[in-house]
């Protein structure tokens, strides 16, 4: 299971399987397999989603927002939970999700939060 999102200027995609999470972050258009740790959420949705960050650098927000998420996928035991969790924790910190996509069927695309289809075009 692919999720991609919108994550400030660039996208990223959550690539999960089972209960694994990698992530993958396109640098000069070339896909790179990155840990949750080196992910760049928005700035200002890491503070809307965890207020106590406030006043640390951003590294260290990052590095925080990754261990809570990590805490929260090691109580997870389906690879269904592992997807929706992802999907809505990182909506909650700013990333907007715009595919889905499952080995061997269509991805299904998003604007806006809204699915719009399976054969849609799209654009960010």
């Amino acid at each position: 299971m692919d999720l991609t999102f919108k994550a400030g200027a660039g996208l990223v995609v959550a690539r999960i399987f089972g209960k694994r999470l990698f992530f993958i972050q396109y640098v000069n258009n070339t896909p790179v397999i990155i840990s949750i740790d080196k992910v760049k959420f928005p700035l200002e949705g890491m503070l809307k989603r965890f207020p106590d960050l406030q006043g640390k650098s951003y590294d260290e927000m990052r590095t925080i927002t990754a261990e809570r998420i990590k805490e929260h996928l090691d109580k997870m035991t389906t690879e269904k939970e592992v997807e929706d969790y992802v999907a809505e924790e990182l909506k909650s910190i700013g990333c907007q999700l715009i595919m889905k996509s499952k080995p061997g069927f269509r991805p299904v695309f998003y604007v806006e939060g809204k699915e719009i289809g399976v054969n849609a075009k799209w654009t960010y």
